[in-house]
Order: structure tokens, then sequence, then C-alpha cells
């Protein structure tokens, strides 16, 4: 068993590839320096999501089946800006998912 720390990206139909890849990138290159990540992509009902430029991005499972990520992201898109995360209205939506988690931000380095 591998002590990557999780990270799920919640992609959707109408997704931006540059809000989806770019934050992947990072990760990538901080596996360079010695973190250990383990990427996850998931859409609302867990199937292939189109993104805005029409590539087919296909993801490992639905939000909603998710279980104790270490980080997530909720990618972007301008279908967002008039409407919320498409998909949002079915029972394996990612926003009863993400609410029902507990935010933790990080109070930063400390000193001894």
């Amino acid at each position: 068993m591998t002590d990557a720390r999780r990270v799920v990206f919640v992609v959707f139909d109408g997704v931006t590839m540059l809000d989806a890849a770019g934050p992947a990138e990072v990760f990538a290159e901080a596996g360079k320096f010695g973190a250990d990540y383990a990427l996850e992509y998931v859409s609302p009902s867990g199937a292939p999501v189109l993104t805005s430029v029409g590539i087919r991005l296909p993801v490992d499972g639905a939000a909603a089946d998710v279980r104790e990520p270490d980080t997530v992201i909720v990618t972007g898109g301008d279908v967002l800006v008039g409407a919320p995360v498409p998909g949002a209205g079915n029972p394996s939506s990612p926003r009863p998912w993400i609410s029902g988690r507990r935010a933790h931000r990080s109070s930063g380095p400390s000193s001894t």
C-alpha cells in the first residue's frame, strides 16, 4: 500500500482543459522532488466528460464514491459563470459530497 496523498479533481462537461491539466502538472513537478501524489479525476455521474474544447476526458469514477481524499480540486469552466456545476441536480452530484466534507487549512510552517 502506498502512502501517496490522494488528490481528487472534480471535472464536468465544459471543464476548461487548463484547469484540469495545469494543477496536475504542478503535482507531477512536485513528484520530481520527492512528493508522492496519486491523482484521480471524478465527474458527477462517473461518466467521461467533454471539455470546453471538445476533448473527451476519461474519469476514475463518480464524485460521490470518493472516500478520504487528501486534497479536492474543483476545476473551472466557462459554464460556471452562469450556472452551477453541470449535473449538480442529480444524486451523485459533487455539491453534497463536497459540502459534507470538513475544510482544513494549514497554518503553515511552525518554528520551535
